[in-house]
């Protein structure tokens, strides 16, 4: 049984972060409701701290969309193996896949929705410090689909170990060098 850590830091190198963080300060209407709905399920630990010091529960901008994106950690250490890895990135796909439709958008008002409500999922180090990116899972408001952009530089060890074959809702996957944090 083959352990994560040495294949995966091998393949991506690591990237440092920082240990102090927190939620975005003076959220707008519909990010206030994403972060209490985290905080309500008691989920603040599986939201992933951003080299900028923040719990990524916040907007970015890609091209002309204005996205709202979450971030899941998914801690491991050297004992980690890939099968062991592998439940847990499902668990973790399974719980967040459908997080933002948990958000109640009724009373939003003149404030509106993301063009799309991404899920980023990052595998943590014991440090704290160092990262890997797994990829992002995005819906997109606009055309109603959904896709699972991956890693590039991962490609191979996630195809290698089967990490998406049997998480039904990923069918529509894309690789991508793009920075996904």
């Amino acid at each position: 049984m083959k352990k994560l850590i040495p294949s995966l830091l091998f393949l991506l190198g690591m990237q440092g972060f920082s240990n102090t963080c927190n939620f975005v300060n003076n959220p707008d209407f519909f990010l206030d409701k994403v972060i209490k709905k985290i905080q309500s399920e008691k989920k603040t630990n599986d939201i992933f701290c951003d080299r900028d010091s923040i719990k990524m529960a916040y907007y970015t901008i890609e091209n002309e969309d204005y996205n709202a994106n979450i971030g899941i950690v998914i801690k491991v250490d050297q004992t980690t193996s890939n099968d062991e890895f592998k439940k847990i990135f499902s668990k973790k796909f399974d719980e967040y896949k459908n997080f933002f439709t948990k958000i109640d958008t009724k009373d939003l008002g003149n404030n509106p929705l993301p063009d799309k409500e991404i899920v980023r999922f990052y595998v943590q180090f014991p440090d704290e410090k160092s990262i890997i990116i797994i990829g992002k899972y995005e819906y997109d408001l606009k055309t109603k689909q959904y896709q699972m952009v991956v890693n590039s530089k991962a490609k191979e060890y996630f195809e290698k170990i089967q990490l998406f074959e049997k998480i039904p809702q990923i069918q529509n996957i894309a690789y991508s060098d793009e920075q996904v944090y």
